[in-house]
C-alpha cells in the first residue's frame, strides 16, 4: 500500500502517521484520508499528524485541484501538521499556501521523521 495510515502513539492516540512511499495516486490518497478521518472521529481531542513522504516524488495530475479539496476539507480534529517531505515539496507548499491565502491549518517542516517527532514533542498535545 502507498500510503499508510497509523497511530504513532499508542494508546494515548494523540499522534497520527501518514506515510507515504512510492508510486501514489489520488485515489490512494483518497483512501488514506478516509481512513485518517475514521481515527480521527474517534478521537476526544485534536491530534497532531505527521505527514512523511519518502523516496522521489512523481506528483499525480490535478495537483492544485486535488490539495485544495484536501484544504478545503481538513478535519475538524486536526492539530498541528508536521510535515516531512522531499525538498521540491518543501518548496511547493509554502508557495501553494500564499497563492490560496493559507492552508487553514497549522503546519511546519523537519527534515526527519525524528526531528518531526521532537518538535510535537517540544510542542506538547493539542488543546
Amino acid at each position: 500500500m502507498p500510503i499508510l495510515v497509523e497511530w504513532d502513539s499508542l494508546p494515548t492516540n494523540r499522534l497520527l502517521l501518514i506515510s507515504f512511499s512510492g508510486s501514489w495516486g489520488w485515489e490512494d490518497v483518497r483512501v488514506a484520508v478516509e481512513d485518517a478521518c475514521r481515527k480521527l472521529d474517534t478521537a476526544s481531542s485534536p491530534v497532531n499528524l505527521i505527514v512523511h513522504v519518502t523516496g522521489a516524488v512523481l506528483l499525480p495530475p490535478n495537483f492544485k485541484a486535488n490539495v485544495q479539496a484536501l484544504v478545503r476539507d481538513i478535519h475538524p480534529k486536526t492539530g498541528l501538521i508536521v510535515m516531512v517531505l522531499p525538498k521540491i515539496l518543501n518548496e511547493i507548499v509554502p508557495i501553494f499556501s500564499a497563492l490560496n491565502g493559507g492552508m487553514g491549518f497549522e503546519y511546519r517542516f523537519a527534515p526527519t521523521l525524528e526531528a518531526a517527532r521532537q518538535i510535537l514533542k517540544t510542542r506538547g498535545t493539542p488543546e
